[in-house]
């Protein structure tokens, strides 16, 4: 995304704030003059004060939405001066990656506890560097990531906890809460449709797609993300994320990368 790009989005989403104030403020006023005075009973207040209270939420969320993209914007413009100011050759650190998940967690402390949707996360910083953030445990959920989840900015942290948190919150770790299946079943159906058009595929050819199942499952737990961060934050999160995992994976050939990098990109295009 260029400057001038950013800068006519947030000057839209300022735009689509405004307008959205304006139709919520409306639509109290309307709300108000039905009212009739004379009948009004204290339960009528409390329905007008959560209906304020609700459009009020509603607003906040996508003022948040909007200062995440901002920050993105400024974390990347300073990353792109600073690697201009820097040699390459001084930054490069390669540093060991550890895939055995017991060697992490062996090596980890808990630094936090969260509460989403009455389910309680912790989180845990480990002192091994790891290709990415993950979480386990369906009775006993817990996000682990290493020293390098501190230096990203705020608006990317966010992205990946709430990602993470989604995995849980959505039942793949299999402790399933509420679904709609219906709704889901729609969801699947358009997604599957989507992808099969961007891989020039198919129905047929879905017999046993590993890339498919692991695409709708990172999905579901992408779009809980976005209701948070916004769409935009997390595509660039993504973006973030494949590249910086092709750059730890030092075992992967020129093939692999490419295939990575297709799959964030992939994966980015079907939000």
């Amino acid at each position: 995304m260029t400057i001038k790009e950013s800068i006519e989005y947030t000057e839209e989403v300022i735009s689509n704030i405004d307008k959205a104030i304006e139709k919520e403020k409306k639509m109290v006023s309307r709300v108000a003059d039905q009212i009739d005075g004379e009948n009004i009973t204290p339960e009528h207040v409390g329905m007008f004060k959560n209906l304020v209270t609700t459009i009020y939420k509603s607003i906040q969320s996508r003022i948040y939405i909007m200062m995440y993209n901002v920050e993105i914007l400024y974390m990347s413009t300073i990353d792109k001066i600073q690697r201009k100011i820097d040699d390459e050759s001084e930054r490069l650190v390669v540093k060991k990656i550890t895939k055995s998940y017991n060697t992490i967690q062996k090596n980890s402390k808990k630094i936090d506890t969260v509460e989403i949707f009455g389910t309680v996360i912790e989180l845990y910083e480990t002192d091994k560097y790891i290709e990415s953030e993950f979480v386990t445990g369906a009775d006993h959920p817990r996000v682990y990531f290493d020293k390098d989840f501190k230096k990203l900015t705020p608006a990317y942290q966010k992205a990946i906890l709430y990602h993470e948190y989604g995995h849980v919150i959505n039942g793949h770790l299999g402790t399933l809460h509420y679904r709609d299946e219906y709704k889901l079943d729609k969801k699947i159906s358009r997604r599957v449709k989507k992808y099969l058009k961007k891989i020039n595929a198919k129905k047929e050819d879905l017999a046993s797609d590993d890339l498919l199942i692991y695409l709708l499952i990172e999905l579901e737990a992408d779009e809980f993300s976005a209701k948070f961060v916004g769409n935009n934050v997390v595509k660039k999160s993504l973006e973030h994320d494949y590249i910086d995992l092709i750059n730890k994976a030092t075992d992967l050939s020129e093939e692999d990368k490419l295939n990575t990098l297709f799959v964030g990109q992939l994966r980015s295009s079907m939000l």
